[in-house]
C-alpha cells in the first residue's frame, strides 16, 4: 500500500462500471488487496489503510472549504499550502501540528538564524517555504528527484512570496561549496541518507546544523541485519554533534471549531501523518 493513495485517485474514472472517480480508485485497490495472498494481519492492515485513506478524501474538502488555505497554527502558522500535497498527509500540515514534535527544536535551530538552508527531499515545500518565510535573509535552496515535487514546491513558493533555488538530485559533494558558513540542512530522503550524509568523507558536514528523517523502515537484505539507520546516522557525527532522537507520536490537538461535531474517527483521522513505519528524527548540532 502506498503511503498516501490521494495521487492514485487521479484520473480514477476510467472503469465503465463506475461513474464516481473516486469509488472507481477505490474499487480498484480493493480489488488488487483481496485478490493478494496475504495473512489476515496483512489483510486487516491494508484494508483498514485503504478505508481511511478513503475517508480522508471525503474529509480532505470539507476542512479545505472552512479553512482556507493557510496553515491556522504551529512554527508555520500563515502559510500558504497549494491544494495538493506531493506525498503523505495535508490535513496536519493545514491544522498546523505535522511533525509537531520537531517544531521546538527548529524554533531553537532558528533562533540564531542561518545563513543557508538546505532542504534536501523538499516535496511541496512544507520546510523549504516555511523557514523562508520565518528567514528573509537566508539562502534557501530545495531539492527533490521528482520532477512534480519541484513545481509544486514553486507553486508553494509563489502562494507565499518567497523565492528559493530549487534543484534535482543533491550529491554529498554539494556540501562543500556550504563549507564555512551557518548552514541548516534539512534532510527527508526515504532511506539514501545512509550515502548522503557520512562526515568522515564530507568535511563541510561537520559545521552544519542537521535535522535528519531516519527511515529505519528502509527494506535492507535479510542477511545483512544492520543496526537501524537512525543508529548509524547518530554515531557517524556523535563525535562532531550533539545529537537529540525525535521519536514523533500521535498528540492531542485543540482542533478548530469546524471539526467540533465531527465523528471522533473523523477528528483522530484529521491528525494522522500517514506513517506506514516509525521514522524518527535526529536533531544534530555541531559541538561549537
Amino acid at each position: 500500500m502506498p503511503t498516501d493513495l490521494h495521487p492514485s485517485f487521479t484520473g480514477a474514472g476510467n472503469d465503465p462500471g463506475m461513474t464516481d472517480p473516486l469509488a472507481a480508485a477505490v474499487t480498484r485497490h480493493l480489488q488488487r488487496i483481496l485478490a493478494a495472498p496475504s495473512s489476515h494481519e496483512a489483510l486487516s492492515r491494508d484494508l483498514l489503510r485503504l478505508a481511511a485513506n478513503y475517508r480522508l478524501e471525503l474529509l480532505r474538502p470539507r476542512l479545505r472549504a472552512a479553512l482556507g488555505d493557510r496553515v491556522q497554527g504551529g512554527l508555520f502558522a500563515g502559510l500558504r499550502l497549494p491544494t495538493r500535497a506531493a506525498e503523505g498527509c495535508t490535513l496536519p500540515k493545514l491544522l498546523g501540528c505535522y511533525e509537531a514534535g520537531l517544531q521546538p527544536h527548529l524554533s531553537a535551530l532558528i533562533a540564531n538564524p542561518p545563513e543557508v538552508v538546505l532542504n534536501i527531499g523538499c516535496a511541496e515545500g512544507w520546510y523549504a517555504v516555511g523557514l523562508a518565510r520565518l528567514l528573509p535573509h537566508a539562502e534557501v535552496h530545495a531539492f527533490d528527484v521528482d520532477p512534480a515535487a519541484r513545481t509544486l514546491c514553486a507553486e508553494t513558493a509563489d502562494l507565499n512570496g518567497v523565492t528559493l533555488r530549487i534543484g534535482g538530485r543533491f550529491d554529498p559533494s554539494g556540501f562543500a561549496a556550504f563549507a564555512g558558513r551557518r548552514v541548516l540542512v534539512l534532510c527527508d530522503v526515504e532511506g539514501a541518507e545512509r550515502d548522503l550524509l557520512d562526515p568522515a568523507t564530507t568535511h563541510a558536514l561537520r559545521g552544519f546544523d542537521l535535522v535528519v528523517e531516519a527511515h529505519d523502515a528502509v527494506a535492507v537484505a535479510p542477511a545483512a541485519a544492520p543496526p537501524r539507520l537512525s543508529d548509524t546516522i547518530a554515531a557517524r557525527f556523535a563525535a562532531s554533534h550533539a545529537v537529540t532522537r525525535v521519536d514523533l507520536l500521535t498528540r492531542t490537538l485543540a482542533l478548530p471549531p469546524c471539526c467540533a461535531e465531527w465523528p471522533e474517527i473523523d477528528q483522530l483521522l484529521a491528525v494522522w501523518e500517514m506513517r506506514a513505519a516509525p521514522t524518527p528524527w535526529l536533531v544534530m548540532r555541531p559541538r561549537r
